[in-house]
């Protein structure tokens, strides 16, 4: 593989990576906690490309002697990246029920913690979040949920009847580890909304037995249509 190939690939991947961040489109792929740092990988990347095919071209031989491989080359890698440009996009209903199944969310010790100093010390609920509520279902105490107000921001993740999911996925690293996770809401969506459609929903939580169990699960006062936001994803402390 020539020298410049690998410099091309380089400028490329650098230039996606920084175009991903100027779109505000990274956040697609990473936690919000990696984001500077790998916008710095991919100007790195870019710099280091850009020298290196400067340098290169002093060398007319190389390129004369792999200019019909190159083009080549160049042509599957500009199509291979412009691909994620055009379907880049959340994660969203289609592949919740999968992910549900292969990564089911575990609320670790240090997240219970937190999620009972919060319902001890933080009367108005209306300021949780959806990954506290997340963490306050694994407490495994329903009495948390009874009459509490509920704000949230998610996509809806069709269920039996009128039940439907609100509902986002959670990050600790990147997409490819993404969790899907959401609370449920009882509402007849679907004669104004369908599946994806992002909503805001406000209400109160009672406790409801679905498909046989107890679940807490959320009677909204206001269902809205929202746009997608800016950042999809909950991202894990």
């Amino acid at each position: 593989m020539s020298k410049i190939y690998n410099y091309l690939t380089l400028i490329i991947l650098g230039g996606y990576i920084t175009y991903l961040y100027y779109i505000k489109k990274l956040n697609f792929l990473i936690h919000e906690r990696y984001i500077v740092f790998t916008l710095i990988a991919g100007i790195v990347l870019l710099i280091v490309g850009l020298i290196g095919l400067i340098v290169s071209k002093k060398d007319k031989s190389i390129i004369k002697s792999k200019m019909v491989k190159l083009n080549l080359n160049l042509v599957i890698l500009i199509i291979s990246m412009l691909i994620p440009f055009i379907q880049l996009r959340s994660l969203s209903s289609e592949s919740f029920s999968i992910r549900s199944q292969s990564k089911p969310v575990k609320v670790s010790e240090t997240e219970k913690t937190d999620i009972r100093q919060k319902i001890n010390f933080k009367i108005n609920t209306n300021e949780f979040t959806l990954y506290d509520w997340v963490n306050a279902k694994g407490l495994d105490d329903l009495s948390i949920f009874k009459d509490k107000e509920f704000t949230g921001v998610g996509f809806i993740v069709p269920k039996e009847g009128n039940v439907f999911s609100l509902s986002k996925f959670i990050l600790s690293c990147c997409v490819v580890d993404a969790s899907p996770v959401g609370i449920l809401v009882d509402y007849d969506y679907q004669k104004e909304f369908k599946a994806n459609d992002w909503l805001e929903v406000k209400g109160k939580f009672i406790i409801k037995e679905v498909n046989g169990f107890k679940e807490p699960v959320v009677v909204p006062t206001s269902v809205t249509k929202v746009e997608q936001p800016t950042n999809v994803y909950l991202n894990r402390n």
